[in-house]
């Protein structure tokens, strides 16, 4: 892991920061919902990479925010998707320490030679770089898309579940239904 931090120029080590859900805070929503929790009760919004494995099969670092409390730790305070709750999460901190228009698409590095994995990377890249052609609508998450981008969008969505329901039943034990 410290390897693949520094081949992507991630700042310092990753280290484990304790979750600690806010009931307010919105899943998928770590930006808003730290915005808040800074308002709300001092501290400042920490930017960086939220770290991840799928043993023997891909590394993962999904851009991320936590809340350092006026005290100086760092707490996750934004719930993770149903399934993948977790106690403590493995983050970086980012070099740079402003949030851009666009969050940076994840970093992905398949461990293995299985071609779903890349083809799922592939997948996701794909969706990213379509998505930012919409415009905010509103609902977070949510965007306008031109007609023809929203169709290559769920092109891109149906081969990914395809995708992702062969890797679920080859890895049973390592992707999750």
């Amino acid at each position: 892991m410290q390897a693949f931090c520094q081949d992507h120029f991630l700042a310092g080590l990753p280290r484990y920061v304790l979750v600690q859900v806010a009931n307010w805070a919105l899943p998928a929503e770590c930006f808003p919902n730290v915005a808040t929790m800074v308002k709300k009760k001092g501290g400042k919004l920490v930017l960086g990479w939220h770290l991840w494995e799928i043993p023997g099969l891909l590394l993962e670092a999904e851009y991320h925010c936590v809340w350092e409390k006026p005290s100086g730790i760092l707490v996750d305070i934004t719930p993770q998707r149903p399934g993948y709750e977790e106690e403590r999460i493995l983050f970086v901190p980012r070099r740079k320490d402003r949030l851009g228009k666009n969050p940076p698409d994840n970093i992905r590095r398949p461990l293995s030679n299985d071609e779903d994995i890349a083809l799922m990377c592939n997948l996701k890249e794909q969706y990213v770089k379509l998505s930012a052609q919409g415009e905010p609508e509103g609902t977070p998450g949510h965007y306008r898309l031109p007609i023809d981008v929203a169709r290559r969008i769920e092109v891109i969505m149906a081969e990914h579940q395809t995708v992702m329901a062969r890797l679920t039943e080859r890895y049973p034990d390592r992707f999750k239904a």
